[in-house]
């Protein structure tokens, strides 16, 4: 193994640490679903971010297929309509969303293989999730499933933050 200089190991550790910051960020945002803090989760946005609900089938299979969850429903939660899904806009938008969620049921949030891009401050991420569920009336069920495209920033305050979620079912 060559040594490397130290400005170089510097930078790498500086990059492994924002890798390690920005995937806590997405681990927290699971278990603040998971357990319905929707004040502390809108909180991982910034004031100006955003998340967007968009059903995949539409997207890519059928632009006019239904939306996965009741429109009224998220009309309701905050939701303002896009071309493809509903977007809750501010921390107002994204607390109402996730207040709105069911929560008759224990949950299981799963963000998996996550893949990073980091920039000057700020990173893209590319992931799947799948959401498990039960109720004492049913079995366990997957609830949804889909993937995450996030566009993450290092704020002033020397935190990861969401400035969009963009959750496709």
């Amino acid at each position: 193994m060559t040594a490397r200089p130290t400005g170089e190991m510097s930078a790498l550790l500086d990059e492994l640490l924002a890798e390690r910051a920005v995937l806590r960020l997405l681990a927290r945002y699971a278990n603040l679903v998971d357990y319905g803090d929707a004040s502390a989760c809108a909180l991982l946005f910034t004031e100006d971010g955003y998340f967007e609900l968009q059903g995949g089938e539409r997207n890519r299979l059928n632009p006019y297929a239904p939306f996965p969850y009741p429109e009224d429903y998220l009309l309701g939660c905050g939701g303002r309509p896009t071309d493809k899904g509903f977007r809750f806009e501010g921390h107002a938008g994204v607390r109402g969303f996730m207040a709105g969620l069911a929560r008759d049921r224990l949950r299981l949030h799963a963000v998996l293989q996550p893949v990073v891009r980091l920039g000057d401050g700020e990173a893209w991420v590319e992931s799947q999730m799948v959401a498990l569920g039960k109720n004492p009336k049913e079995d366990h069920r997957v609830l949804a499933f889909g993937r995450y495209f996030d566009h993450v920033v290092h704020t002033q305050d020397g935190e990861w933050r969401f400035r969009s979620r963009l959750c496709e079912l």
